[in-house]
């Protein structure tokens, strides 16, 4: 065996000297189920990258594998029909350390093909690469824990990353994962696993200069996911012209968010339901459609996210500024630091809800979302609601994991609730229900310098359009109800003020203006 690649290797190096993709089959691969290649393959990998570069090819067939490294200047290649399998015993996949670690890392992490401090790496090609995490091997159930259960993809620290073409499927864990990278290209991917827990589609950890586009991604975990675990950033990265469903939040970021998060555009894309259902959610639609968020210290700013198409979700929006500060006592045992998030616009967005909880865009006290614009903006939701809820009953949730439900089964607005925010436009907004609800469409509850214009919404005899606590400096500007209602507008709490109301058709409402007695006369003016 040991004189056989010491061939191979020499076969190698003069078929890369030449430029000849390094046909598995031909220096051993077999394509069954019981033969496994991980030696052949990753020697050949070996080889392309000690002669400057080449072209590992996987030709058409089923081939079985465990971890592979990849190495600089190293192409994998999968032909159209061809199949990667992940072999499904424990001794298959080692245990993967890196140079680079996370605040709260763990050495226990496993993956299929992992690169680390490599640069000009690529996986093209219109084959597929099937993680099999749907085997025994990888239950996440299973109490004795045999294997940490291996992503498909786990590429850290490198530079120049083409990722195109491929099919990626049946992950144990994550599909893939990007952390720190430099200058990323993910396009014309299809990923679809629904075998096992955290299942998400693409995660992207932190770096910069990182293009997706042109995928169909289907998860039961989250879609496309960002985060920073590190105080590394996440800087310059577009999203663009894909179709995503997910379980879960189909476009996510900041769950985890030690560093920085600037200049994100996410843009052109398709998100619908999945109609996979499995065990572990009991659910076939998704959360959220998108979701922007910071809770462990990070700044969010300058992101855009335009044209998006969304259903098969619980809500299309949700925005939310946290204080969960976790893996900052690691940073900085002395000073917690509390994210911020501003210059945000989110614009050509058209939602249809399938449950509740509503969309919501939510600071902390003291803490507010600054600089935020929403444009073009359509949201429908299922409606049927028949009761007023109490706006102090909506918690603060500071230190809880960002997510949707955080604040309970219903929110007190059918279409939008704002609190803590300051610097906001809502420009040519339309709030819909399905089944008459006589929540308001909007409140905003510790909200200062808004702008409102063209914004209309359902309501009914009994409800209020708009209701504004404690909050101020308001232009409101043609906008009103689509039908009736009892008021325009609910002005409550002391702080309440600076309110300014023209051109709008108020000949709709029993009330134009409905205000509690504590405010002052001239907390409104209208023209």
């Amino acid at each position: 065996m040991k004189h056989y690649f010491v061939f191979l290797c020499c076969f190698c190096s003069s078929f890369l000297m030449a430029q000849t993709p390094l046909n598995i089959k031909d220096f051993g691969a077999k394509g069954d189920s019981s033969f496994k290649n991980t030696i052949i393959i990753q020697k050949l990998i070996d080889s392309a990258n000690a002669v400057g570069g080449g072209t590992v090819l996987i030709p058409k067939g089923v081939f079985v594998t465990g971890t592979i490294k990849m190495k600089s200047n190293v192409c994998l290649f999968l032909e159209r029909g061809a199949k990667l399998c992940g072999a499904t015993d424990k001794s298959d996949y080692p245990l993967l350390s890196s140079k680079y670690k996370f605040v709260h890392d763990s050495v226990n992490i496993t993956a299929l093909i992992f690169a680390d401090h490599v640069s000009n790496i690529s996986i093209t090609g219109y084959g597929t690469i099937d993680g099999v995490g749907g085997a025994p091997l990888f239950d996440y159930r299973n109490k004795i824990k045999l294997l940490p259960r291996p992503m498909i993809i786990r590429f850290v620290k490198c530079n120049n990353v083409l990722i195109n073409g491929t099919t990626l499927k049946n992950s144990a864990n994550w599909v893939q994962q990007y952390v720190v990278c430099t200058n990323v290209k993910i396009q014309d991917i299809n990923v679809h696993s629904f075998v096992n827990k955290n299942n998400d589609g693409l995660d992207i950890v932190g770096g910069n200069n990182i293009s997706i586009s042109g995928s169909t991604i289907y998860a039961d975990d989250d879609g496309i996911c960002l985060k920073t675990l590190t105080t590394d950033p996440l800087e310059y990265v577009t999203i663009t012209n894909c179709i995503i469903a997910s379980n879960c939040n189909a476009i996510k970021m900041g769950t985890e968010s030690l560093g920085d998060f600037k200049n994100i555009v996410i843009t052109n894309c398709v998100i619908r339901k999945s109609g996979v259902m499995i065990p572990l959610y009991m659910r076939d639609i998704g959360l959220c459609g998108i979701a922007l968020e910071t809770v462990d210290g990070a700044d969010v700013e300058n992101i855009i996210v335009s044209d998006i198409v969304i259903s098969g979700v619980y809500t299309p929006l949700f925005v939310r500024l946290g204080n969960r500060a976790r893996g900052q006592e690691l940073i900085a045992p002395d000073q917690k630091k509390v994210g911020t998030m501003k210059n945000i616009a989110i614009t050509n967005i058209t939602g249809i809800a399938e449950r509740p909880p509503e969309a919501s865009i939510t600071g902390i006290p003291g803490h507010n979302i600054e600089g935020l614009t929403l444009q073009n903006i359509s949201i429908t939701i299922p409606g049927g609601y028949n009761k007023m809820l109490i706006v102090d009953t909506v918690p603060e949730c500071e230190k809880d994991y960002p997510e949707v439900k955080m604040f309970g089964s219903k929110l007190p607005s059918y279409g939008l609730f704002i609190r803590h925010v300051r610097n906001l436009t809502l420009n040519n907004v339309r709030l819909y229900f399905i089944q008459e609800d006589v929540r308001p469409a909007i409140i905003f509850d510790d909200v200062k310098h808004v702008v409102l214009n063209n914004v209309k919404c359902n309501t009914t005899g009994q409800s209020k359009m708009i209701r504004i606590i404690n909050s101020s400096d308001f232009s409101i500007t043609l906008s009103g109800t689509l039908n009736t209602a009892l008021a325009f507008l609910s002005l409550e709490g002391k702080s309440t003020s600076n309110i300014r109301i023209s051109d709008c058709d108020l000949s709709l409402y029993k009330n134009a203006i409905d205000k509690t007695d504590e405010l002052l006369i001239d907390s409104y003016k209208i023209k």
